[in-house]
């Protein structure tokens, strides 16, 4: 599905598609559902001065870093963003890739804004990768300082842990309920 209408006055699907194609070198499979996603959670003005250029290079940055994940552990940096010719597009930037599962967001965003920070932009597309779900969490955050990179990195990584924790204990937490609830209405005078 191509988007017609621009998005944020000059974002449209096929704008984007270039130059994320052209900041690769290549146009990959699965780039569409992708960076569709991306115009669905992009709010016009929030990220002036960045065009659609600048755009897909930071795209394109994050679809190379997605490549470069462990299999079932989450990979997470926090980078400075680069335009298009490396420029300084004055943002940091948080990106997460992992399996899909649920509270991921949530998870991330409570840590972000726990520890301070100025959350410019969040996209969060999920993608397709040898036949499962993979989560990618981009979060455009106001030039976070040094002090406090490594405090916001630790916050994030034990919310993915939590999380990890939580979906693993999901089932058998389910199950344990239903027996409990079978042995109490057995018992029950």
């Amino acid at each position: 599905m191509k988007l017609k209408t621009p998005i944020s006055g000059e974002f449209t699907l096929d704008n984007l598609e270039d130059a994320f194609a052209e900041a690769l070198g290549a146009a990959p499979a699965g780039r569409e559902p992708f960076l569709t996603r991306v115009l669905e959670d992009w709010r016009p003005g929030e990220l002036a001065g960045v065009s659609p250029v600048d755009l897909g290079c930071v795209l394109a940055s994050f679809w190379r870093f997605a490549q470069e994940r462990r299999e079932d552990a989450p990979t997470v940096r926090l980078i400075r963003a680069r335009g298009a010719g490396g420029r300084d597009l004055k943002f940091d930037l948080l990106e997460i890739v992992q399996p899909d599962a649920p509270f991921l967001v949530d998870s991330v965003m409570g840590e972000v804004g726990e520890a301070g920070a100025d959350v410019r932009a969040m996209f969060h597309p999920v993608t397709e990768s040898a036949g499962a779900r993979l989560s990618m969490i981009q979060v455009w955050l106001a030039p976070v300082g040094e002090e406090r990179r490594a405090g916001l990195m630790e916050r994030v990584l034990a919310a993915m842990a939590d999380v990890h924790a939580a979906v693993n204990d999901f089932r058998p937490m389910l199950e344990l309920l239903a027996h409990t609830i079978d042995d109490l209405e057995k018992a029950a005078p």
